[in-house]
């Protein structure tokens, strides 16, 4: 497993402006936490759905691809940045 959060520096509608995610191996998302410009936070992982926030089903791009967005800053964090993330929205 491994973690990354993805940042937007400007989110129009429903686009989140952070994304975390936890993922496998081959980048398919496990976990997902999102927050949202006028402060919702959605969660997405196991039975959990919310309205705005879902498990893609494709791998999601590398770092360095997400990167040559301008739109968006991805790094690599930890699994307790992640976990902390988690249950601060309310996860599990």
């Amino acid at each position: 497993m491994w973690y990354l959060q993805v940042t937007r520096t400007s989110a129009a509608g429903n686009e989140p402006l952070v994304t975390f995610s936890e993922l496998f191996d081959d980048g398919i998302e496990f976990r997902k936490i999102q927050r949202f410009p006028d402060g919702r936070i959605g969660l997405a992982g196991g039975s959990i759905d919310t309205e705005l926030t879902w498990l893609d089903e494709e791998p999601v791009p590398s770092i360095e691809e997400l990167s040559n967005d301008s739109n968006l800053q991805a790094v690599r964090i930890s699994h307790t940045e992640f976990q902390t993330e988690w249950l601060v929205a309310g996860g599990w």
